[in-house]
C-alpha cells in the first residue's frame, strides 16, 4: 500500500508547475492544439506532462541599448537606453506564435533605435545638454505610445 501511495504522490507531483512571481508561462498542447489561450499567472498549475509543455514567459525584463545617434547640428551622442517592458499578459500567446519566446530582441532594437533617432534630432547639442530631462520624457513618451 505504502508503495502505491508514494507511486500515485509522485505522479500529482510531476503533474504540478510553478510560475514564479513577476513571471506568466503558456501552454504547447502537442496533441491537438498548439499553443492555448490561457495564459499561467504566477502560483501552482496542473498540467499533464508529456502531452503539455510549459514555456516561461518573463513578464519584467530590463533590455539595454546602446546607440550613437546625430544631432540637429550633427554631433554625434552615444545614447544609452535601458528599458523595463512588460507584454500585455493575454497577447502572450499570440506574441509566442509570431516571434517566439525571444521576442525582445526582435521588436525593441529597431523599435528604440528609431525612437531615439528621431528625437535626438530635434536638438543641437547644446539643448541636448541643458535639456537632459525633457529628452529623457520625451523618449519615455514615444517608447510607450
Amino acid at each position: 500500500k505504502i508503495g502505491t501511495f508514494l507511486t500515485g504522490a509522485s505522479l500529482i507531483c510531476k503533474c504540478i508547475y510553478s510560475v514564479e512571481p513577476g513571471e506568466n508561462a503558456i501552454v504547447f498542447s502537442k496533441i491537438g492544439g498548439g499553443i492555448q489561450n490561457k495564459v499561467y499567472t504566477p502560483g501552482y498549475h496542473f498540467y499533464i506532462p508529456f502531452l503539455q509543455e510549459i514555456i516561461d514567459m518573463n513578464k519584467n525584463i530590463t533590455y539595454d541599448h546602446l546607440t550613437e545617434t546625430g544631432t540637429k547640428d550633427l554631433q554625434k551622442v552615444l545614447l544609452k537606453i535601458r528599458l523595463f517592458y512588460k507584454p500585455v499578459e493575454k497577447s502572450l500567446p499570440q506574441i509566442h506564435l509570431d516571434l517566439n519566446k525571444d521576442y525582445m530582441k526582435k521588436v525593441l532594437p529597431a523599435l528604440t533605435n528609431e525612437v531615439s533617432k528621431a528625437v535626438i534630432a530635434k536638438y543641437d547639442a547644446e539643448s541636448l545638454l541643458k535639456n537632459r530631462e525633457n529628452v529623457s520624457v520625451e523618449i519615455k513618451k514615444e517608447l510607450i505610445n
